[in-house]
């Protein structure tokens, strides 16, 4: 059971690799060319404070996804890395790969949830957290959609308020080439009234000027949402707000 005492003080060992770690960073945002070997026991806390500083770890095949999760989109750091992808549908325990994480704040809560055979639980305030960026191939980037038109169809202003209460189902949209210039509001947890073609160009799904599909995936409301800029697009912070999707890979 987690407990609810404070974190006990980092052993000499660890305060050395966090130091390591710190040196290793680069700008935020950028995702760190660190072949981690990790298990499905690692969590991200050594990396708490790296605001922005991404992460690609490794899950090898045949783990076993836990319930030692906490949040539904944004997790606490303590989270188990492997397990939370599990659970965002990045990965499956079967196959394990590569994920990629971005570091972010601590919340004031955390909203649990049973996705893909993960039970993630509640939590209160928490001094760090981070989010499933994507699963992503040996060269650590996520291959754009060749343009296939499959789907609903989508402009750039097509949001999934619509599906708000549809939690848990996914839905592919058809983006058609064009500017992406509709608003968009977080960063791989996004508010649902952001426009979904703008979120998977900003992801890197597709390429604007030849559009394509975007699967997304509903969920619950947050109590907070991060901006970010990736592929030339910029989407802003929001507050609390009463429904999310994210892209699925």
């Amino acid at each position: 059971m987690r407990s609810l005492l404070p974190k006990s003080t980092s052993s000499g060992s660890q305060l050395a690799l966090a130091s390591l770690m710190l040196l290793l960073t680069s700008t935020p945002g950028q995702a760190q060319n660190v072949d981690l070997t990790t298990d499905w026991g690692s969590e991200a806390m050594r990396w708490r404070g790296n605001i922005g500083v991404q992460y690609t770890v490794n899950c090898p095949p045949g783990g076993d996804a836990t319930s030692s999760v906490w949040g539904t989109g944004i997790y606490t750091d303590d989270s188990q890395i492997c397990s939370a992808a599990v659970h965002a549908g990045a990965i499956t325990p079967a196959t394990g790969g590569q994920v990629t994480i971005e570091i972010r704040p601590g919340e004031a809560n955390y909203s649990g949830s049973t996705q893909n055979g993960v039970s993630s639980q509640d939590w209160g305030p928490f001094d760090g957290s981070f989010v499933i960026i994507s699963k992503s191939g040996k060269n650590g980037k996520t291959t754009p959609s060749s343009g296939s038109q499959s789907g609903e169809p989508a402009d750039w202003s097509t949001s999934a308020t619509n599906l708000r209460e549809l939690t848990g189902s996914r839905a592919t949209f058809a983006c058609p080439p064009g500017e992406p210039t509709g608003s968009v509001w977080g960063f791989s947890l996004y508010t649902d009234d952001s426009s979904i073609c703008t979120a998977g160009a900003q992801l890197g799904v597709i390429d604007p000027a030849v559009g394509g599909a975007v699967t997304i995936e509903i969920w619950p409301g947050a109590p907070a949402y991060f901006g970010s800029t990736r592929n030339e697009i910029t989407s802003a912070d929001w507050g609390e707000f009463d429904g999310s999707f994210v892209i699925v890979p």
